[in-house]
């Protein structure tokens, strides 16, 4: 099983990387005649634009100094607008995690909005918050739960309904009394765990159906019943004997084949009855390490730690648990298997787990034989760099790892039967000579699939590989491939004709024989306010691709694995359930949402023809680009196909142009005055 976080950290080093060069588009065929682009739109505002952005679904959304603003991307029209909200910052609007919403914080007060429709769903300052702690999106009961502070501190659970906006109940008693200075010190105690997470804001809480849901706090743990915000039942939290991490990582975990959940903070874990809230085990389970990951087996529950950041003395290890008694089987007195470092993937083959570890220096693969409580190999296999991806092949573990500080990132396949790499040479990234600047994706090691092949790229070694995934065979496909400008390549997918790998300003096509087809070079522009414009669209555009990543679902992952470009395996290959009619979360969205969304996945499947590029125009010596030698610099929407200049956008003598691209719709919008829009549809 691919790790989902690491996957969307993968994503984003490709992303910040690609979006800088270029933006890609679906559904479009290249021309051979250069020529301008035909507007689609232009649309003017009442007063100045201040910022833009495209949403997950699509929706064009437009700050100006009188209101906040929703565009049809087709027809150029004003569908909503909020002119309580004009003039606000750009940081202050931002995805709200795992949603197709948009939270805006401001100084007096947080919103949560439908970009779709412009519907706010939940208005902090309305519903009498003067701070808001954390909140969370149900998907099952379709609502958003809020928690902080009214009245002077005193503290409030509240449950919005997603459809309407309004709030269904708000409750200051939930967590105990909040009245004197014992209900000020319990709200308090509550609010300690809910804090920011590195998603986001979140509660430790897990829906059980539609109706109810539980949360984890300082003070215990409690079901809610969601629309109505009953206390069902509030449990008292485990306490463990002895010595136990100092570390305050907590969680919540439903069971997948049993009517228990699970309470886990640092190095213990207790098994919890859904429906009455009963401890279901005597006492905690500890383990060596941090609870990570938890896989319910016919066999028991099996605990993947990570390392604990506060004291490693005792290393970490795995156990499994006996379901109804907390029975603990694996290792000495079942004191658990000792592993060499966390944690970070774990792939089910037959009879065992292959599990990716990793500590502060090295990275681990091994095999965990589940019959028998043990590892399978004596000494796991050290792999250089941290590790990036895996995935089972018919001929063992395809691993990839990126750079770190101290090593190279490499490519093999580790041997499932023997425990060691395939390759007697694995492929190399190179890593970075001075340390204090380190950017591990400047050698990060670039790859395509194409059904068992893979095509991988070094910028090190200079050289494009092909593997056989079936059968572990290797082969130099091309050697010796060079970018102009000083560039490294950035870029890698399966075209009609061959390769194509692309840099910030270039573009390379390799036939499958390995033969160069076409390299094309295009100089960027020099300018200190034309390069703030391209990381200003770095920066939104990598926004955007992070919510998409979160949302395209699962059920999508054979149609992601029929595309052939990098990015649409990394990011259309990963997105949560939201996209998927049947799932838990279509629940909290509107039927118009779940329609768009489907409409954004079928279009981002298809395959992209060309590639903007923003480049010094008076350098460009060829067609329309020859012609406005006097205007510096511009756009230019270039072929994959023969690395050809089709079509250039002039942007004058801005300064700081501003512009978007929506690479799935295949629309660019540019400002073109201070209260004008124009869009090109491609």
């Amino acid at each position: 099983m691919k790790n989902l976080k690491q996957r969307i950290t993968c994503m984003m080093g490709a992303v910040l990387l690609i979006v800088f060069l270029s933006c890609f588009f679906a559904q479009a065929k290249a021309n051979s005649e250069k020529t301008d682009p035909a507007q689609a739109w232009n649309l003017h505002f009442k007063s100045a634009i201040l910022w833009q952005q495209v949403t997950p679904l699509g929706v064009l959304v437009v700050n100006t100094l009188d209101g906040l603003h929703g565009i049809d991307p087709e027809q150029g029209k004003i569908i909503w607008s909020i002119p309580a909200l004009g003039n606000i910052p750009f940081e202050s609007y931002q995805i709200l995690p795992n949603t197709l919403f948009t939270q805006i914080t401001l100084q007096d007060k947080v919103i949560v909005l439908d970009p779709l429709e412009g519907k706010i769903l939940s208005d902090s300052k309305q519903a009498g918050f003067s701070k808001v702690i954390v909140k969370n999106v149900l998907y099952d009961a379709g609502a958003i739960l809020v928690y902080g502070f009214k009245d002077k501190l005193k503290a409030y659970l509240s449950l919005f309904d997603i459809n309407t906006g309004k709030e269904l109940w708000s409750n200051s008693e939930i967590f105990g009394t909040s009245k004197g200075l014992g209900g000020l010190m319990t709200a308090m105690q509550a609010t300690s765990q809910l804090k920011e997470s590195e998603d986001g804001p979140a509660f430790e809480l897990i829906e059980i159906n539609q109706q109810d849901f539980i949360i984890a706090t300082s003070s215990g743990i409690f079901k809610i019943q969601a629309h109505s915000g009953e206390l069902l039942w509030k449990a008292n939290l485990p306490k463990p004997k002895g010595m136990v991490s100092a570390s305050n990582e907590s969680k919540l975990i439903k069971s997948s084949n049993s009517p228990y959940f699970y309470y886990a903070k640092s190095n213990y874990i207790m098994a919890y009855d859904m429906a009455s809230g009963k401890q279901v085990w005597n006492s905690v389970v500890k383990i060596n390490g941090i609870v990570n990951e938890i896989v319910s087996h016919e066999k028991g529950l099996i605990l993947l730690p990570k390392i604990d950041p506060v004291n490693n003395m005792g290393g970490v290890k795995v156990n499994l648990v006996n379901y109804e008694t907390g029975e603990t089987y694996w290792g000495k007195k079942g004191n658990g298997i000792k592993i060499p470092g966390s944690v970070l993937h774990y792939d089910f083959i037959e009879g065992g787990i292959v599990l990716a570890m990793q500590n502060a220096e090295k990275s681990f693969l091994n095999i965990l034989d589940v019959e028998i409580g043990q590892l399978k190999f004596d000494k796991s296999l050290k792999i250089k760099g941290e590790l990036e991806y895996t995935e089972l092949t018919n001929s063992g573990l395809l691993y990839i790892t990126r750079p770190d500080v101290n090593s190279h990132g490499e490519v093999n396949i580790f041997d499932l039967a023997s425990g060691t790499p395939k390759f007697p040479k694995s492929i190399k990234s190179g890593k970075p000579v001075d340390q204090s600047n380190y950017n591990p994706s400047k050698y990060r090691l670039l790859r395509a699939f194409d059904g068992d092949i893979l095509y991988v790229f070094s910028n090190k070694e200079k050289t494009l590989y092909k593997i056989d995934l079936a059968t572990a065979h290797i082969k130099i496909l091309s050697e010796g491939i060079s970018f102009e400008g000083k560039e490294r390549a950035s870029s890698i997918e399966i075209r009609e004709q061959g390769i194509l790998l692309g840099s910030e300003q270039n573009l390379v096509m390799i036939d499958f024989n390995g033969a160069i087809q076409f390299q094309k070079y295009y100089p960027a522009p020099s300018q200190p306010g034309i390069l703030k414009a391209l990381y200003t669209m770095n920066s939104i555009s990598a926004a955007l691709y992070s919510a998409q990543s979160q949302l395209i679902s699962s059920s999508f992952d054979q149609a992601a694995r029929s595309t052939n470009n990098e990015l649409g395996r990394e990011v259309y290959g990963e997105f949560s359930a939201a996209y998927d009619q049947a799932s838990q979360q279509a629940r909290a969205y509107s039927s118009a949402a779940m329609a768009a969304a489907k409409r954004r996945f079928k279009a981002s499947t298809n395959a992209e023809d060309f590639v903007f590029m923003m480049v010094a125009l008076d350098k460009q010596k060829t067609g329309i680009a020859k012609s406005l030698e006097k205007r510096n610099f511009g756009l230019i929407k270039v072929s994959k196909n023969n690395g050809e200049i089709i079509e250039t956008i002039n942007m004058k003598d801005e300064k700081e142009p501003s512009y978007q691209v929506d690479d799935i719709s295949n629309i660019l919008y540019y400002r073109i005055n201070p209260s004008e829009i124009v869009s090109y549809k491609f």
